[in-house]
């Protein structure tokens, strides 16, 4: 052999050693022919004949060097340095078992033919020389017609799969066209411009000549752009690949959750295969083309101009996604059913050979059928072993690839906390091959947790190491598991780690490993006792392998330290912990005397133990006690009061028992007189001078007020608007806001539309919710105090009082602002029984002014220090309300809502759920109300309660429906029609309705809302009676035809 370095070609004398584990290379011939070597952190004991320790070895080792066997043979290996005196390279045994040189010896050329598999993909090519030999090229093709031709016959009329014109083609745009969706208001980057090497330059202008010529990728003008780079390849045609670095791009895009299989569980379908066939597709991911407008997601640019890809490329995040999506389309109906796929590596296995021919014939027609290319020289036809995702898979069962072992073999002991994380890393992955493996390694794992700064190789880490590159090299094949046989499991604990073993008996009738599975113990499960310990082994191993045991069609057998485990079940019970005593009774199993329900039977057990009649649908408390009365299961109290607290009677028939929701939010007032006012009714009154009501209008700046006597026939909307501009406007001008309540008179189209003409907001008050205009509530009060006080026996002289009323209301201090209304509107006290003392202020002077604005800031500072005391003692009863949004389902509380049933006593509580349609503000929500309810759909916060579903099943539309119609509120509940008025092109009727004789309760209704008989009658008759009055053409039509 010669061994390549620098490009200079050194012959050396090598031994095939049988007996060897590790390549080992003469020191000496090392140091005269310049090989690169590094020293160790820490001395390798190196054992030579006859177990000799070697004193000369273990300090030094090769960096990987390249060995060349005749033209077309090279091999790459890392060896450790010694004295050897008959030879310059000793090569081990499982390099023999991997190149197989002694299987075909031609003796005719003195050449050894190397043909096993592994040099068949990774011996005829070499990374590290500048340009492919022309004698490995001419390998290289050899060996691909040798692929071609070792296709059985049948399967020959489908070789056009392997052809370069079949990857070169543009594939067609199908539906599984890739797309990429960026994060919504993110924008894709603009990447550096890489420098090349000239190399790199060689390589990249046919790479780019054959990509445009085939339509692969296009000249772009797109606003963003990745930097475009280079990987090296073991292949000698093609050094050099070109990748694009798409890491900019995938930080901005949606990810695709589509899932990739897990590959453990792959395995699992092998059981009973016998012959495989492995088919890698050929740049699997350039056989998808790119949505149409998408390509421009995909640019990069280099010294060459800027570019976007037509097909997916190498690098986007979701290409696994999609190419697995597509692959699981073609093969759904195959899947786990004699064919596997991941991304782009299928495995067809069967039992038989006729099977096993009928599905690689499926597989290729379908393959051809959607023009998805191989790569042959990576393929394996009709064969009883193969490699398939880093494992060899045969009839025996799954093991170690050669490849693999090693390089864990070949892995150098760590010199940095970094490399130690990497060679764990590479361990776990094969770890369930490994007894033991958490207890081996637990001196590496601990180490990653120390500092880098007082991180160091200890003798501890290097026995551990050692012991795993051990293990790995003696790792056992695993057997398919087989739900068929017997199971049986070993588990063991030790101090920090437990272990255990799944095995089933072989066809040899011999016990034979499945799987091996451990873990290092939590902190808290270290102080476990001994007996505990070895019960969560078992524990632990039968949830990591449920789905090999669960449903076992036999019994399983558990193998432990059965003393210490005796000692748990006859040991007096003195914590809770060990309390936990499970007994098999008839085939169900019993904790503490108490029936274990199985999750599929728990929501069975809660409907019976908290929906019937016989359960009452009691609280959280007594719900749980029931059922620990003879049930149990884990997690029983949480999931009990999950059920308890989403059961849906529970919430629409109990009260809310805390405070309520939504802290006081003042109203945001103006600090100037009469900018802001609030207006209510007090109606019903007994007829004072043909009047009946009262208009309060109360500005919540200096707390002035005015009370408005209203006549009987004159208070339609627009009386009030004249009474608005005789009583207020005078006097005040027109105000910025108005606070009032959703009286039909403030909520009609003639009122908003003369606010909207002045210029006025209007800010009204929640549904049910009259602490929205507290200021002209608690007015309201005041006043009708003092009406009891004067009113005479008959209550008919309310109206004489009201100038009265108006002025001791305005002339007494408010608790607010300190002063007097009439003092912070006007500067000075009126004069009323006594003169007033002291000479009032000249209104004419500039004097009174900066007398004025001084009243009006001491009102403001007590006006915000009342409001700050009144909000921190109200908040005192109340709760922040939770942080609602748009979509959430909410329980209304049934209050303020009559029904037709003949008593509130025994009525529901809350009503819904009703979705949240908008949240006005922090304290106030809109919800989807049913279209028969004629309340307003905007509530406070504490008229509300969140929905919780917990346990439940899910609300039908119709429960919600049944209680919309409970709700008096339907056309036959119609008393009287008052009156008809034109808005815009329809007309409306103001309807009362029976049960509601307030004027603040009717509401003008078109047509299309008077639904039953009764209701058309009411109409009819209005219309005959008023016939100046507007009218429906239809109501109209309806008494012609009549």
């Amino acid at each position: 052999m010669t061994l390549v370095i620098d490009g200079q070609e050194v012959p050396i004398r090598v031994l095939l050693d049988g007996g060897s584990s590790i390549p080992v290379f003469s020191l000496s011939t090392a140091r005269k022919a310049h090989i690169p070597m590094r020293k160790r952190a820490w001395k390798k004991t190196l054992y030579g004949f006859n177990d000799v320790p070697d004193e000369t070895g273990g300090r030094y080792v090769t960096q990987p060097l390249i060995l060349r066997h005749q033209q077309d043979h090279f091999t790459r290996l890392t060896f450790e340095l010694s004295n050897l005196s008959d030879c310059d390279a000793i090569l081990p045994h499982w390099w023999m078992q991997q190149h197989q040189p002694a299987n075909l010896f031609d003796k005719d050329t003195d050449r050894i033919i190397f043909s096993s598999s592994h040099c068949r993909e990774h011996c005829h090519s070499l990374e590290s020389l500048e340009t492919p030999s022309p004698s490995r090229i001419s390998a290289v093709k050899a060996t691909l017609e040798a692929s071609r031709a070792a296709i059985p016959d049948e399967w020959k009329p489908l070789v056009p799969l392997m052809s370069d014109e079949a990857v070169l083609r543009l594939p067609d745009h199908q539906p599984w066209d890739h797309k990429i969706e960026l994060i919504e208001g993110e924008t894709p980057p603009w990447g550096p411009l890489n420098a090349m090497s000239a190399r790199e330059a060689d390589c990249l202008k046919p790479w780019l000549d054959s990509m445009l010529k085939s339509g692969r990728i296009r000249k772009s003008t797109a606003p963003c752009s990745a930097p475009l780079m280079f990987a090296a390849k073991n292949d000698p045609e093609d050094p050099l690949r070109p990748v694009v670095d798409y890491r900019g791009i995938n930080k901005i895009t949606v990810p695709i959750r589509y899932p990739i299989p897990l590959i453990p569980e792959l395995q699992d379908h092998l059981q009973g295969a016998r012959f495989f066939t492995k088919i890698d597709l050929k740049s699997g991911f350039n056989l998808i083309r790119m949505a149409a407008g998408h390509e421009w997601k995909t640019a990069f640019r280099c010294r060459y101009g800027l570019f976007e890809f037509t097909i997916m490329p190498f690098g986007l995040m979701n290409c696994p996604a999609t190419f697995q999506s597509l692959m699981n389309y073609i093969f759904h109906d195959l899947l786990d059913a004699g064919v596997v796929v991941y991304i782009d590596d299928i495995l067809i296995y069967a039992s038989t050979l006729e099977e096993h021919d009928a599905l690689v014939k499926e597989v290729l027609q379908r393959l051809l059928k959607y023009n998805l290319a191989i790569a042959p020289r990576k393929c394996y036809w009709r064969v009883t072993k193969v490699e398939f995702l880093g494992y060899d898979i045969s009839t025996k069962g799954i093991s170690m690839t050669t490849e693999r072992t090693r390089c864990i073999q070949m892995w150098e002991a760590p010199a940095s906390l970094k490399e130690v994380q990497k060679f764990i890393g590479f361990s776990n992955f094969f770890r369930r091959f490994i007894k033991d493996f958490s207890k081996i390694a637990k001196p590496l794992t601990d180490s990653v947790k120390l500092d880098r700064k007082v991180w160091c190789w200890t003798p501890d880490m290097q026995e551990a190491f050692d012991s795993l590159k051990d293990a790995f090299s003696t790792a056992p094949i695993l057997v398919h598991f087989d739900p068929s046989v017997p199971a049986v499991v070993e588990a063991d604990a030790s101090d920090f780690a437990l272990g255990s073993v799944l095995s089933q008996q072989g066809t040899d009738s011999k016990i034979h490993p499945v799987a091996f599975h451990s873990r290092k113990l939590t902190p808290a499960e270290m102080n476990y006792e001994i007996h505990d310990k070895e019960l969560l082994a078992i524990v632990d191993c039968f949830k990591k392998w449920r789905p090999h045991l669960e449903g076992a069609q036999h019994q399983i057998e558990v193998f432990s330290d059965h003393h210490n485990l005796e000692y748990f079940t006859k040991a007096e019970l003195d914590n809770e912990d060990k309390g936990e005593i499970f007994t098999l009774e008839e085939g169900l199993l019993y904790r503490k005397g108490r029936l274990w329900i199985p999750t599929s039977l728990e929501t069975e057990v809660l409907v019976s133990e908290h929906d019937t009649k016989v359960a009452g649908h009691m609280g959280m408390d007594k719900t749980v006690e029931l059922i620990t009365r003879n049930f149990w299961w884990p997690k029983l109290e949480s999931i009990v009061r999950d059920y308890v607290r989403g059961c849906l009677e529970c919430q629409r028939n109990k009260t809310p028992r805390h405070p309520h929701h939504g802290l006081l939010q003042p109203m945001e007032l103006h600090y100037k007189p009469w900018q802001t006012v609030a207006m209510d009714f007090i109606t019903d009154l007994p007829l004072s001078n043909g009047c009946d009501s009262i208009w309060v209008m109360v500005d919540p700046f200096t707390k002035m007020a005015h009370f408005i006597s209203l006549k009987v026939d004159g208070k339609r909307t627009d009386d009030l608007i004249r009474i608005f501009a005789k009583q207020y406007w005078k006097h005040h001008g027109i105000p910025l806001d108005i606070i009032s309540d959703r009286d039909s008179r403030f909520t009609s189209h003639l009122w908003k539309d003369f606010l909207k003409l002045v210029g006025v907001k209007s800010r009204m008050s929640t549904a049910f919710h009259p602490q929205t205009d507290g200021q002209t509530e608690r007015t309201n009060q005041i006043l009708e105090i003092y009406l009891r006080a004067f009113v005479n026996y008959e209550m008919s002289n309310w109206e004489d009082l009201l100038p009265t009323a108006e002025f001791a209301y305005n002339n007494t201090k408010s608790s607010s602002s300190k002063m007097s209304p009439f003092f912070a509107n006007y500067g000075y006290h009126p004069a009323a029984h006594n003169p007033p003392t002291g000479a009032p202020l000249n209104p004419g002077s500039r004097l009174y002014a900066h007398w004025m604005v001084q009243v009006h800031d001491d009102a403001k500072k007590h006006l915000e220090h009342s409001r700050k005391r009144m909000k921190d003692w109200a908040d005192q009863r109340r709760l922040p309300p939770p942080e609602y949004k748009e979509g959430d389902e909410v329980m209304l509380n049934a209050k303020n809502i009559r029904t037709k049933r003949p008593a509130n006593k025994l009525d529901k509580k809350m009503f819904g759920p009703f979705k949240i349609t908008k949240v006005i503000s922090p304290t106030a929500v809109r919800l989807c109300l049913p279209k028969k309810w004629r309340i307003h759909d905007s509530f406070h916060v504490s008229l509300i309660e969140p929905f919780r579903t917990g346990g439940q099943r899910h609300v039908e539309p119709q429960q919600v429906l049944r209680e919309a119609v409970s709700v008096e509120a339907e056309d036959d509940e119609v008393d009287q029609i008052r009156d008809s008025r034109t808005f815009g092109s329809s007309i409306k009727y103001l309807v009362k309705w029976e049960g509601w004789p307030q004027k603040r309760h009717w509401s003008w209704e078109p047509y299309e809302h008077f639904f039953s008989d009764g209701a058309k009658t009411l109409l009819k008759e209005f219309a005959t009676n008023n016939p100046e009055k507007p009218c429906d053409p239809r109501v109209h039509e309806s008494l012609t035809s009549s």
